[in-house]
């Protein structure tokens, strides 16, 4: 149909395809391939196992609608995965209310990683710690290279006799916020819930929490930007 060329009366449209005749004008095909614009068009016997993958990181529904429009299509996609995901059973079990976001403002870095704040903004690097020490640190910045600035609240591993050597043996600053700015952090709190959700669902789904993770980090979780992107 999309290389022969649709019907100019929308009856004579199939009716398995009649949902995709509002769409012909952006249908091309490629290496057999069915695209809408540069978002591959999904068979149905495909749809369940696409919502899924989407889901994988069992983030919210915007966070999902923003990951699928950027590689996937099919009609009424949008509805499909909002139901999904609405009722997700480990969401709904594992959904708390959220804190107020407000955040306190830096003045933007002109490079990535120069400025590296701890409970301050979206996450973009998740690990799993049994601790916060020098070590766990180190492990993150051999990854991501050392920041000229670490910033974070006030709690003991920072402020830490151990964790100032640290700063100080690998030339970075520590910026400690103030203890009297805690709604400054409702952002960073919001965040946190969410990353300690992905956990927790993980465990009880028995997933493989570094393939969540390489999904979560492939996602646009800020200005529809993914934590990979923001670090390049």
């Amino acid at each position: 149909m999309i290389m022969k060329g649709w019907p100019n009366d929308s009856r004579k449209v199939d009716s398995d395809i009649k949902n995709y005749n509002q769409y012909r004008g952006e249908l091309t095909v490629i290496d057999d391939l069915i695209y809408k614009g540069q978002s591959i068009v999904v068979p149905k016997s495909m749809k369940h196992e696409m919502v899924q993958k989407i889901h994988y990181t069992y983030l919210g529904i915007n966070e999902c609608l923003k990951l699928a429009q950027e590689s996937i299509f099919w009609p009424n996609m949008y509805n499909e995965i909002r139901q999904v995901v609405a009722n997700c059973a480990l969401c709904l079990k594992y959904s708390t209310s959220q804190p107020k976001d407000v955040l306190q403002r830096y003045k933007i870095p002109t490079l990535p990683w120069n400025k590296v704040g701890c409970d301050i903004m979206e996450i973009i690097e998740i690990a799993e710690l049994n601790n916060i020490t020098s070590k766990s640190v180190k492990a993150i910045f051999a990854r991501h290279g050392i920041p000229l600035t670490l910033v974070s609240g006030g709690g003991t591993e920072f402020t830490s006799l151990e964790f100032k050597n640290f700063a100080s043996e690998w030339e970075f600053n520590v910026v400690i916020t103030s203890a009297t700015h805690a709604q400054s952090n409702g952002r960073a709190e919001r965040q946190i819930q969410t990353a300690k959700g992905i956990f927790k669902k993980v465990w009880e789904d028995k997933k493989d929490i570094d393939i969540v993770l390489l999904h979560y980090r492939n996602t646009p979780i800020f200005k529809n930007i993914s934590p990979a992107q923001i670090l390049t």
